[in-house]
Order: structure tokens, then sequence, then C-alpha cells
């Protein structure tokens, strides 16, 4: 998962300056039907004591980017704070071509034709398990998660069936099912079988919205109808070792019903993650380092992330990779910091590993002149 902060170049009095500002996601929800599309925009002033961009008072200087190109609104559209705007193609000047199956959605902000980028994406792909493309009836939304003990919230990006657009920005509403039951090698039922899909820090009450594992009863059998639609990774893990992994995309319509058969050798849960490493170097450097990243060959995952941050923690570069670039036990990825999305000067900067939404491990860049 990743913080809600980014970095925002441009203050909306009609002319571009460089003080970066902190705000949210932008766009909240997203829906596609028969060839037209509409987006949910709320424009939120203060989350958790940050104030947002308050001197924008107009769509002006705003417009939207998909993979075809980049639409204009009309002139003159004012915007309110703490408003829901749901935004289609009467909006804009010019045509606004989504990809029902596979595109990546972005508002930015935009004067004198120069764009910067604002908020995190709305990205999906008919091939994806992660991410995949909104379907009959179908919504993708943001979903916000608050920590105890954090002063920013997380979010997720779901699916939502069926859409509420116009409504409740930034919480969905929709819940999955998921049951089935786990047997030893033997086919006997295993009961107290742990069901672990999300970080310590979320479950058990320490998240709002509240997240629960779950495990198996004593004819083995598990039930949670509180999943939220999106890809979930779960560990079934047994007297501390986990002895299978399943990961896929919780599906909003059709509840999913799976059986287990553990015929493998369990692995020490507490040593799973640590077994996956990253290490930049050169460190210190100046015009470009590699990334070294270790995934051990029992470990299965399909995609993978590496953030960068300033020390302030705004958002400054993120390097996506699928599995398919995985040979070995170790591979490598270039990153040149004349290439960031946002400014990089020498200094410190933090970077994190992420596979399949999981923080697995992080260290320090510094960047020399």
């Amino acid at each position: 998962m990743r913080q809600l902060i980014f970095i925002l170049a441009i203050l909306f009095t009609g002319e571009l300056l460089a003080n970066p500002l902190t705000m949210p996601p932008v766009i909240s929800e997203f829906y596609y039907n028969d060839g037209d599309w509409q987006l949910e925009i709320y424009f939120e002033s203060e989350v958790h004591g940050a104030t947002g961009l308050s001197g924008l008072n107009s769509f002006d200087f705003l417009c939207l980017e998909c993979t075809a190109g980049i639409a204009l609104f009309n002139p003159g559209i004012p915007l309110v704070w703490d408003s829901i705007y749901v935004i289609d193609q009467s909006w804009l000047i010019s045509p606004f071509s989504v990809n029902p199956f596979d595109d990546q959605i972005n508002v930015l902000g935009y004067e004198n034709g120069n764009t910067c980028w604002i908020g995190e994406s709305i990205y999906y792909s008919i091939n994806s398990s992660t991410h995949p493309a909104p379907g009959n009836n179908e919504s993708i939304a943001v979903q916000y998660i608050y920590t105890q003990g954090t002063d920013w919230p997380d979010f997720q990006q779901m699916k939502q069936s069926p859409p509420t657009m116009g409504t409740h920005p930034y919480s969905v509403d929709t819940r999955c099912s998921y049951s089935g039951y786990v047997f030893d090698q033997f086919q006997n039922p295993l009961e107290g079988v742990e069901f672990i899909y999300c970080d310590p820090s979320y479950c058990n009450g320490y998240s709002t919205p509240v997240f629960y594992c779950f495990q198996t009863d004593e004819n083995g059998y598990f039930q949670c109808d509180s999943l939220f639609p999106m890809f979930h990774m779960f560990d079934l893990t047994y007297a501390g070792f986990v002895y299978e992994e399943d990961n896929f995309f919780m599906d909003p319509v059709q509840p999913t019903y799976k059986e287990y058969t553990f015929t493998s050798v369990g692995i020490s849960r507490e040593s799973k993650y640590r077994d996956i490493s990253i290490i930049s170097a050169p460190n210190p450097f100046s015009q470009k380092t590699t990334f070294h990243i270790s995934m051990p060959d029992y470990q299965r995952w399909e995609k993978g992330e590496i953030t960068i941050r300033n020390m302030n923690g705004q958002l400054v570069d993120v390097i996506s990779f699928p599995n398919a670039v995985w040979s070995g036990n170790v591979f490598t990825i270039d990153w040149y910091p004349g290439m960031a999305r946002g400014d990089v000067m020498p200094g410190l900067y933090l970077y994190s590993l992420e596979v399949d939404g999981r923080s697995v491990s992080s260290n320090k860049l510094i960047i020399n002149n």
C-alpha cells in the first residue's frame, strides 16, 4: 500500500509556482458503460489536517489524461471545495477516448500548455489480476484506510458493484464472500488454519474500516463475508508455518469457494518475507544507481513496485515491474534521477519495495551533486 502523499508543483492562482503542496487523490470512482464513461472527482479541502489547494476555484487549470491523449475542460466551470463532481464527455472541449479494457486515467494540473501530475491514477487492464478492468454494472473506486498511529490515510483501488457515482467518495460499500475447506495430505480436515491477508497493523480493529483475518473451524471450514473487492494475497498459516499462498482478485458479484490440501512443507512465516531484499549500488551516486532485488524461488508473486520519496514523504518516482522480468533469485533495475516523475535534488531519499501491494523491504539513497 502507498500513503496518500503527492507532489504538486502548481498553485492555481493563474501562474505557475514551485511550491510543493500535498493533497489526496482526485479521482474517487470511474464507471464505463457501453461506450460512455463517468469520473467521480472529489476535491477534499482537508485530510487529517493537511490543507488542499484552497486557491483552486476553476476547472480551467485542470485536464484529463488517458493513454489516447489529453482533453481540456470547457472554460469557466467553477470548482467548489468539498463538493462531488461527476464528470463525463460533456464537460470537455475535445473527445476523451477511454479504453474500456486497458487504460490509465489521470487528473493533471494545466496552464498554458504545461501539465503537472497532481494525484494517483485510476488504472486497469483486462489482463491484470491485481487491477482488472471494470465489468458490467461495476466501477473502479478508491477506499480510504486509516490506521492507528498514522497521520495520513492509505488507499486501495477496488471495484464497486453497483456503482455509487456522486455519493460516498473514498468509501467502497461492496463486500465479497470467500469460503471453503482445508485438508491435510490424508484429506483430514485441519482446524485452526489462519488466512492472513493484511498487515498486522491493519488487522483486529487497528484500522478504519476494520480488517479481520480468519481461520478454519473443527471441520476445516472457513468463511468470510467482509472482504473488499480487490486483489488479495492469502497466506494459509498453520502452527506458525505458511503452507500455501493464494493470490487473486476477489469478485464483487460471485462468491468465491475453494478447497485446499496441504501437500508441501511449511515455511516459517517469520522468515518468509525476510528472505526478500533490495539494495542499491552505487550508493551514494549522482547519475544512475541499480536496484538489486532478491526474490527466493518459493516466493510466488505477480507485480513489484519500488517507490522513492524525499525526506518530507513526498513521492518522487515509482518503478513498477511484472513477474516477467524475474529470472533466478536476483534481478536488477536501473534508475536515473534525471528521468524521475518528480524533481530530484542532491540529498537523502527513502526507497521501498512492495510485492503485490505488501511492503517488504526499504532502505536509503544518497544522491550527490
